[in-house]
């Protein structure tokens, strides 16, 4: 059985590396398997056969030129026009592949910034000492000799410190809501999907700006995948989306509460979900408190539901609502809808992936 045949909309071909070099599927290079092979071989119209002896021996014994032509006739063409053999090859083998979610890119997607000691510039001072030195300042008593700018030191004939900044990027984390009571829709037009195909996006678009990169994914099996980098790690990570399913039971409030000795200080989390059930809102607070910065990207069920159905069965106001609701606590927001139109990264702009046309 193929791993992941979801229906996705493609399968990353080598031809789409993106801005990444080399990041094409591990097995895009791999040798072909060896295979065993058995072969049968019937003949079904011995008639034929023994007419085509028949006027061989003529041809040869009378001399006469038509019985020649209908000897050539006979032999003399590839393959087997009058159905005389029926020939079957069997393959013994098996094997499994990997249909991966496409690479899109959605530069709305929000991007937030944790904040670690680091190597990028911002305008927050940091009490550590970092590899960004932004500015210096007169030296105050405390201050490690590893602060201390000796060529402005011996310039203004006193001691002068450096000042550092934080990196604003840290660890990225996303979170994809897999909790089946809130995703609504089927096969490529799903709030599912969508959310898969998405996370995906956001995951590559974070490894291109070389960020490490976790995923959690808690459907019916627990899925948490430390942050890493590079090629590898895009695919081991691509792997997991092309397997997950919207089958969980836990809510998302109660799955980010569980995850937040996991995910650590100092860090990015975006959250993939269709939930607009308040209820999680209470633990973005509480990792902002952390120095975490959060971001949401809502996948709004409410225009996937088809008549009758129901988008959410622990939703309590609008997507938009709660964007609005989001955007004042000063969380970074994006709301998803059915529909929305996404590139295919490495493809024209004029091609987009099935499923996602306005």
């Amino acid at each position: 059985m193929a791993l992941g045949a979801r229906g996705r909309a493609t399968s990353i071909e080598p031809a789409v590396t993106s801005r990444f070099d080399g990041m094409v599927p591990p097995s895009a290079s791999g040798a072909d398997p060896a295979f065993e092979v058995s072969g049968e071989l019937k003949l079904l119209r011995p008639a034929i056969p023994i007419l085509g002896v028949v006027l061989m021996v003529l041809a040869l014994v009378a001399g006469v030129p038509i019985l020649y032509y209908m000897v050539y006739a006979l032999r003399l063409v590839t393959g087997d026009p009058f159905g005389i053999f029926q020939g079957t090859v069997t393959y013994h083998a098996s094997t499994s592949f990997i249909v991966y979610p496409p690479l899109l890119d959605l530069p709305d997607l929000p991007m937030p910034y944790g904040r670690l000691p680091g190597t990028s510039r911002t305008h927050i001072r940091s009490l550590d000492v970092t590899t960004d030195a932004s500015s210096i300042r007169a030296y105050a008593p405390g201050d490690s000799l590893h602060r201390i700018h000796w060529l402005s030191s011996a310039r203004a004939g006193e001691l002068r410190s450096k000042e550092f900044d934080f990196e604003p990027s840290g660890n990225l984390w996303a979170i994809l809501d897999l909790d089946r009571g809130v995703h609504v829709g089927e096969g490529l037009e799903s709030t599912e999907e969508y959310a898969v195909n998405v996370t995906g996006a956001l995951i590559h678009r974070a490894l291109r700006d070389n960020k490490a990169v976790g995923l959690v994914a808690i459907g019916r099996t627990r899925v948490i995948v430390q942050p890493g980098k590079g090629s590898a790690h895009l695919w081991r990570l691509m792997e997991v989306l092309a397997t997950v399913r919207a089958d969980g039971v836990e809510p998302l409030d109660r799955v980010l509460s569980d995850v937040q000795s996991t995910l650590g200080r100092g860090l990015s989390v975006v959250t993939i979900t269709p939930s607009t059930d308040p209820a999680w809102l209470q633990h973005l607070h509480s990792a902002r408190a952390r120095a975490t910065m959060p971001a949401v990207i809502l996948i709004d069920a409410a225009t996937f539901a088809s008549s009758g159905e129901r988008p959410g069965l622990r939703s309590s106001i609008s997507a938009r609502a709660l964007q609005a609701q989001l955007g004042s606590a000063g969380f970074q927001t994006h709301v998803v809808q059915q529909g929305q139109q996404f590139q295919i990264v490495g493809q024209p702009a004029a091609q987009t992936a099935r499923g996602y046309v306005n």
